[in-house]
Parts: C-alpha cells; structure tokens; sequence
C-alpha cells in the first residue's frame, strides 16, 4: 500500500513524502525534494575546486618579478630593532607628512604627485638652492641636515660552519 503525504500538488519547498509497507509488515518512508530547490550558496562552490585553488596560488609574472627583485636583498642581521619606532608611530609620522604636505601652497604641491615626490625631491641635494628661493628652507636649515644625517651601520657577518669548528677544537 503507497500512501504519499505532503506535496501532492507540486508546490516548491515542500517535499514529498511516500510511505509504503514492506511485505515484513515495516514501514518504509522516502523523501523527494525535487521540488525544493537547493539552499547552498553556489557562488562559493569554486573555493573548493582544487583545479581552480592550484591556479590561484601558482606563481605568476608579478610574482617570479618580485622574488626575482628580492633575491639579491640580504637578511638584516645583528640590528636593535627595540630602538625603531612602532608600527603605529609610523603611521602617526605618514599622517603628520601627508598633513604638512597639504598645508602647503598649491602652486606648490600641483607639481608633486604626492608627498611622496615631494619628499623626494627634498631629499636631492641639486635642488637645495630651489629650496632655499622658495622659502621652505635656509642656508642654516640645510647645513645642519646634512651634518645629521644618518649613515646606515653595516650587518657584522656570520661566521660559517667551518670557521666555528676550526674555533672550537683545541689548537695543537
């Protein structure tokens, strides 16, 4: 004997149920949700795809140019970085640049890009005189930058492995 419940009509999000007894005398009860459409996000599916989460993390130009570029960089080794300010007083010292940059005159800033150029093009030394005609620096104010500048200390080296094993075996 079939007994079908619940959407006889064919409505959607209903589904349907069919209760038949097995010759045994138990009931058996099976439910079709052909007329329920599916409620999993299928935007995200790709996320699980292995094909497509290999091609996302194979290196690409921009990559091979960057480890490319980087390669040749070496390891900062032996440096106090407890005397370097924090991430936040460096972000406090951009937004205080970023501020003074455009405090300044248009006439100015509208042949700079950024504050970036601007700091560049404060840096180079040729344009020390320009500086001094526009009236963002004098002669004292320029002398006393460059005596202060600050010299990068070089990395002390490392010893190999073969020069701490000729160091700690006893000499004859």
């Amino acid at each position: 004997m079939k007994e079908k419940l619940g959407n006889s009509k064919g409505e959607l999000n209903v589904p349907i149920i069919t209760r038949t007894r097995r010759p045994n005398g138990s009931l058996r009860e099976q439910i079709d949700y052909s007329n329920c459409p599916s409620m999993t996000e299928q935007h995200t599916s790709h996320l699980t795809d292995l094909n497509y989460l290999v091609a996302k993390y194979t290196p690409d130009e921009l990559t091979n140019y960057l480890m490319a570029r980087n390669q040749y960089r070496q390891e900062i080794l032996g440096h106090d970085f407890s005397q370097e300010p924090s991430m936040q007083d460096s972000l406090n010292e951009v937004y205080r640049m970023k501020q003074a940059f455009k405090e300044l005159p248009h006439e100015l800033t509208s042949q700079f890009k950024n504050h970036v150029e601007f700091l560049k093009y404060l840096d180079n030394p040729a344009n020390q005189e320009t500086l001094i005609r526009l009236g963002l620096l004098t002669k004292t104010e320029i002398k006393e930058l460059t005596q202060t500048e600050i010299t990068p200390q070089a990395t002390p080296l490392t010893q190999t492995t073969q020069e701490d094993k000729a160091n700690k075996e006893p000499k004859k």
